[in-house]
């Protein structure tokens, strides 16, 4: 955080977050609130010069207002004040002392600045006290825009975070817990789960339709014994082992199950255990139906088959086939025409942006990336502000806005009196009403 120092005085100094604004002892108590209050708005320095010359130019103090962000230094000095800025190429010095109104000015690469009445001591601030966000009474405020203490303490928290994960960078290895391990069954003794065999035995039943009829012979193969799996195998029922003796001498009998195949085996032995039972003759299917009867002996029971696809289709409604009516076309709305204003000296402005008039008028901030036109309109006496008042559109609608300017701006309608607008509130003006800035500077809105 950049916490600004200031050297105790006489002036009247507020401090906010990056702006710092500089008043002599002379300056009124509401002056000093009125600036203050406009310092902690997010508003460029133009706005806070209008609260320092809304009393009128005569009435103007010595002041200074410098405007901090992205190593870029604003001022606008008056009078005895001295604003200093330090760069890569040297110091550079500001001051409003020789000039008749006040100074500006915008210095790139800044490191450091210091604001400072002009019988100040350079350099103090150094060894003042901090000031984060207050008014103050100083004669000298300094800023220090150096920030490579932040970067060096990124440095560090990226360098322990980079240690915290091991060598090169690597994630620690998982610790297999002993709960995790694979328990394997003493030898010998059989393992009987029933629940896992009223779960294998309903998956053998829905064979394809075409499957022959299964009967006990005694000259049945053994069955070999099936490989161990994580999930329950469907297995084709088949024959049991002859009762009346060892199978025939061209069939060597394979080696017996182990007691981890002991599952397996017995799912087998229970299906073939079942009475018979005899497939019916099946029906022609169609295509559909022959992938569904395809697909039978993979069926885990939870997956929905093609079949049952068929069959849902056959129960929909003749309707349910009929197309779904496309998006309908909408017409694009169309932009407003752009309105027009027509000055009293023969200008005419479109409105296709905001416009600013005034004696040199300035743009603070760009809103909704909307650069507006400048327009400079004579003042010979200086009643019109350097940026008086703003005209727009928005819609059917053209809005003027007084931008708290020095003598107003004034609607003149036939059949009233003069309307004053109010600062900073946009006013809708009809066609024919004669909007008037000052020394005979007036305009009127045409529609397009």
């Amino acid at each position: 955080m950049i916490v600004p120092r200031y050297v105790p005085g006489e002036w009247f100094a507020a401090v906010t977050d990056g702006t710092v604004g500089l008043l002599p002892p002379s300056a009124s108590a509401d002056l000093v609130a009125r600036l203050w209050a406009s310092l902690r708005e997010d508003v460029g320095l133009g706005e806070h010069l209008q609260v320092l010359v809304s009393d009128g130019l005569a009435a103007l103090p010595p002041f200074a207002l410098v405007r901090l962000g992205d190593g870029r230094v604003q001022t606008v000095v008056r009078g005895p004040v001295v604003v200093e800025v330090s760069t890569a190429e040297g110091p550079r010095v500001l001051s409003g002392a020789d000039v008749t109104t006040w100074s500006e000015a915008a210095v790139a690469g800044a490191t450091a600045v210091t604001v400072r009445a002009a019988d100040a001591v350079a350099g103090a601030a150094d060894d003042g006290l901090p000031v984060l966000s207050a008014v103050v009474r100083a004669s000298v405020v300094g800023v220090v825009l150096d920030r490579d203490g932040e970067a060096a303490r990124d440095g560090s928290a990226a360098a322990a975070d980079a240690s915290a994960d091991g060598p090169d960078g690597a994630e620690p290895a998982p610790v297999r817990r002993r709960d995790q391990r694979a328990a394997t069954p003493p030898a010998g003794v059989p393992v009987a789960e029933p629940a896992a065999v009223e779960q294998v035995a309903p998956a053998a039943a829905p064979a394809a339709p075409t499957v022959p009829t299964v009967r006990p012979s005694p000259a049945a193969a053994p069955v070999a014994p099936a490989e161990p799996t994580g999930q329950p195998t469907p297995t084709a029922p088949a024959a049991p082992p002859s009762p009346a003796g060892p199978p025939p001498a061209e069939a060597p009998a394979e080696p017996g199950p182990t007691p981890a195949d002991a599952p397996a085996t017995t799912a087998v032995t229970a299906a073939a255990a079942r009475p018979t039972v005899t497939a019916a003759p099946a029906a022609p299917a169609s295509d559909d139906d022959s992938d569904a009867a395809a697909a039978g002996a993979d069926h885990d029971g939870l997956t929905v088959l093609s079949s049952d696809v068929v069959a849902l289709r056959r129960q929909l409604p003749e309707w349910a086939g009929d197309a779904v009516p496309g998006p309908f076309a909408v017409p694009a709305p169309q932009a407003p025409p752009v309105a027009k204003i027509h000055l009293s000296s023969g200008l005419v402005i479109a409105l296709n942006r905001p416009v600013l008039l005034g004696r040199a008028p300035q743009v603070s901030r760009v809103t909704n990336s909307r650069l507006p036109r400048l327009v400079t309109v004579a003042s010979p006496n200086q009643d019109i502000s350097r940026t008086h008042a703003e005209v727009r559109q928005e819609g059917e609608h053209v809005l003027v806005t007084d931008l708290r300017s020095t003598n107003g701006v004034l609607l003149l309608r036939q059949g009233h009196g003069p309307q004053r607008l109010h600062p900073a509130e946009p006013t809708v003006v009809e066609p024919g009403v004669v909007v008037d800035l000052g020394e005979g500077v007036t305009f009127t809105v045409e529609h397009g």
